[in-house]
């Protein structure tokens, strides 16, 4: 897998509140975040862990836009 690939991602109000508190107002106003797969990870990761009770991502579903490449 290339943490470079792009996904996209319909945010929660708790994600909302973890972009806002990031100083990344522009993208907790709206309710799709796209990006590399190494920055939301960068992004959200410190706030998940196991036993969670609210989900970041609605469906806990994370889409890859772009097929994973396969060659280096």
């Amino acid at each position: 897998m290339n943490i470079n690939t792009k996904v996209r991602v319909k945010l929660t109000k708790e994600a909302k509140e973890i972009l806002s508190r990031k100083d990344l107002y522009e993208l907790a106003n709206s309710d799709v975040f796209e990006t590399e797969l190494w920055y939301l990870m960068k992004v959200f990761g410190p706030h998940l862990y196991q036993g969670m009770t609210f989900n970041l991502f609605e469906g806990n579903e994370i889409e890859f836009i772009e097929e994973p490449s396969l060659t280096p």
